[in-house]
């Protein structure tokens, strides 16, 4: 569905042809010398365009993060950027940077506010953009917390912005509407974004808003079929499901058939409810995209590996934990009823997750079923690394590479990796040395 930009060149030819040449000096025969062959000229082979996109998910921010930033400030203003210190040096290596922005950046005119209604200093979206993301989505179950006010006072602080693509809240019928387009080094990415909740709060009537997934489902259906044929990359961005629920729905499914609908490549449950997968692929099916693969998070480990993420996106659990439904570490039979269980199902691939403890798992699991394995090298994985690089007990590359090939020799044919950035500018360096 995804149209590509043409940038083949032409191929010229010039033709060299040499008539009446007279033989040399001296020569007793008058036959003419054999033709030339002639001089063909092409145009060498195109660069390919390349760029990197980076995503990061919900920038929620709550009353402690407020009243720590104002302390570094001094009570004059806020400095958010203590917070982020740790994924900007990821952020600064994309030249497209996604965040779904959750909290209104309303504080210019709104007093700043927590759960449940949200209302963020709009330090923080400069921090976003002095960091360097160019891509936010405003659309989530907390755009309506401050109803028409919130979304205008937001609106105002973006529209200041240049260089930049948001989509999600609208202030006038022509954003809402509009597609919002971002070009860099020559490619062009289009951004829509839209949410199916909006915590009970009706969306007002009248021109100020946000997308809604359901309401909205033929306008957003309409903007991917003019974004496709306008863009290089089409980004997507749906925040939608019910905190806490053990169980899918009917939206669910109908989702997995809008996605495929809309040029999807792969739907990726990450929640792993048992009868998931069946009735996505049942859906999937029923609609006519049998061609459309699941990739399972079957073997999800209830792993501390998690911790530097959840510690970054405030995202720990408030009570309890997730024992419930992720697998016990002790457990590896169990991950691989699970994988096998998805297998009937419907799914294509699977993952385990996180990667190098679980090796075992994955090994096992490919010398038993029949389909390709993925795993995910977790945030944890990535901060060991990272922290015994900080304190020069090793060498980072000879590391990195060293996890990810063991990785790929336990069967994986899929890796999803902090490290990939550098990964991909090492494996580069090594293809071609004189770069």
């Amino acid at each position: 569905m995804m149209k590509r930009k043409n940038r083949l060149l032409a191929l010229g030819a010039a033709l060299l042809l040499l008539f009446g040449c007279a033989p040399p000096q001296g020569s007793g025969s008058s036959a003419p010398l054999p033709p030339q062959e002639p001089a063909v000229f092409s145009a060498p082979d195109p660069e390919p365009v390349r760029a990197v996109l980076v995503a990061v998910g919900d920038n929620l921010i709550h009353d402690v993060i407020y009243q720590q930033a104002r302390q570094r400030a001094g009570g004059e203003g806020y400095d958010f950027a203590p917070a982020y210190e740790k994924i900007a040096p990821l952020v600064a290596q994309g030249d497209f940077a996604f965040i779904n922005q959750e909290t209104l950046l309303a504080g210019d005119e709104l007093p700043p506010s927590s759960y449940p209604a949200f209302c963020s200093p709009t330090e923080v979206g400069r921090e976003m953009l002095r960091l360097g993301f160019n891509l936010f989505s405003t659309a989530n179950n907390h755009s309506l917390d401050w109803r028409v006010p919130g979304i205008q006072a937001a609106g105002r602080f973006w529209e200041q912005q240049e260089d930049i693509a948001m989509a999600g809240c609208y202030c006038t019928q022509e954003e809402r509407e509009g597609i919002a387009y971002l070009t860099r080094n020559g490619m062009t990415v289009a951004l829509i974004a839209a949410t199916e909740l909006t915590n009970g709060i009706p969306r007002p009537e009248g021109e100020v808003g946000v997308l809604l997934l359901n309401e909205d489902r033929e306008l957003i259906l309409q903007k991917l079929e003019t974004a496709a044929q306008n863009a290089d990359f089409v980004i997507l961005s749906l925040h939608w499901g019910i905190e806490g629920s053990g169980y899918y729905t009917d939206g669910q499914r109908e989702l997995a058939q809008l996605l495929a609908e809309a040029g999807a490549d792969m739907i990726a449950p990450s929640d792993m409810m048992d009868g998931r997968v069946g009735a996505i692929r049942k859906a999937l099916d029923e609609a006519g995209y049998i061609q459309t693969p699941i990739m399972a998070y079957s073997a999800k480990f209830a792993s501390a590996y998690y911790g530097p993420f959840r510690d970054a996106a405030h995202s720990a659990p408030g009570f309890g934990d997730r024992k419930s439904y992720q697998m016990d570490p002790a457990n590896g039979k169990e991950a691989l009823r699970e994988i096998r269980a998805d297998q009937e199902e419907g799914a294509d691939l699977v993952m385990v997750k996180p990667a190098l403890a679980y090796l075992d798992v994955l090994k096992e699991a490919v010398l038993r079923y029949d389909m390709p394995m993925a795993v995910y090298n977790v945030s944890g994985e990535y901060a060991m690394v990272k922290a015994a690089v900080a304190n020069g007990w090793i060498d980072e590359r000879r590391i990195v590479m060293e996890n990810l090939t063991a990785m790929k020799r336990a069967g994986a044919k899929i890796i999803i990796s902090y490290h990939a950035l550098d990964a991909a500018g090492w494996c580069r360096e090594e293809e071609n040395p004189d770069s």
